[in-house]
Formats: C-alpha cells, structure tokens, sequence
C-alpha cells in the first residue's frame, strides 16, 4: 500500500474512516464529503482510497461519495504469516525475523507451525478533482485500450481479473 498512490497517479490518499455504529445516517458520506472539500483548495488533483475485502470492506461508501471504481490492487498483495497461532502481517514478520516466505520461516522455526497465507487484494477507487487525473478508467475509454493492458505509473500491471 506505501506505493499505491503514485501508481495509480494520484496525488493524496484518504484512510482510516471510522465511525461508531450510532452516528446519524450519511455520517461517513459527511466526513468523506467535507474532507474531500478541503483536499480539492489544496489544490490536489487526484485522491486515491482503498477498501479491504479481508475486513468485509467493497467501497459503498467510495461508490456513494462518487470514487471511481478502478478494480483491485496490483502486485502480489499482501501476507498474513501464523506462527504457532500468532499471526502477524508480512511486513511485521521480516522486521522482526529478516523474512516472511514460508521455506525461510520454516528452516527457522522447524519445530512450530508456519502458515504463509495470501490475503485478498484490496479495491482501488479514484476521486479525480481535475481533468489531469490520470486513471486506469480514462485509459481504458479511450477507443481500443483494453483494462488488462493497463500499465500504472510504476511500472507493474494493474490487475482488472476481479474488477
């Protein structure tokens, strides 16, 4: 995720959404309304957000607050690593152990339980505050573009199969 909004072009990322569940009705679409206001007179052109599906997570609130949909996250994703019952994600894993692949993992601990297991990628959408917003979506309507040719700006393949 550290890369994700260059690649996608955009200029800011908005995380971390959280209301408890006895909020007025379109409290969410409020607080996305209003910050994305703001963002805009700061003069960002592009605001990139993800949902994660590994949390029940698909974007309704990104859809309703007028995102666009670009499809799921490239790259490989991420890991979610168990050893012995204790889970962790991949990157908390190398910096604790200098590696997250399971045969490193396993010649470490041969005595405990290793589970290297691939998470779900994330969906990507894009909220364009100007024309200059590159995104996978105006590639693919120009005439003949197809989604899975799609090349973002760091240089890896979108992935459009789950799209």
């Amino acid at each position: 995720m550290r890369y994700q909004k260059s690649c996608y072009g955009a200029d800011i990322e908005l995380r971390r959404l959280c209301c408890i569940d006895d909020t007025p009705k379109n409290t969410e679409s409020f607080f996305i309304g209003n910050t994305l206001k703001a963002i805009k007179k700061l003069g960002y052109k592009c605001c990139i957000s993800l949902a994660d599906p590994e949390h029940g997570h698909q974007g309704t609130i990104y859809r309703a607050s007028n995102f666009k949909y670009v499809g799921r996250e490239r790259g490989g994703g991420s890991r979610e690593i168990v050893i012995d019952g204790e889970k962790m994600h991949s990157r908390s894993a190398y910096a604790k152990f200098g590696a997250s692949g399971y045969l490193k993992l396993h010649e470490m601990f041969p005595n405990k339980e290793v589970i290297v297991r691939n998470k779900k990628r994330k969906h990507v959408y894009l909220y364009p505050f100007s024309k200059n917003c590159y995104s996978a979506l105006e590639f693919a309507n120009k005439k003949g573009n197809k989604l899975s040719d799609h090349t973002c700006k760091c240089g890896g393949k979108i992935d459009f199969t789950n799209a």
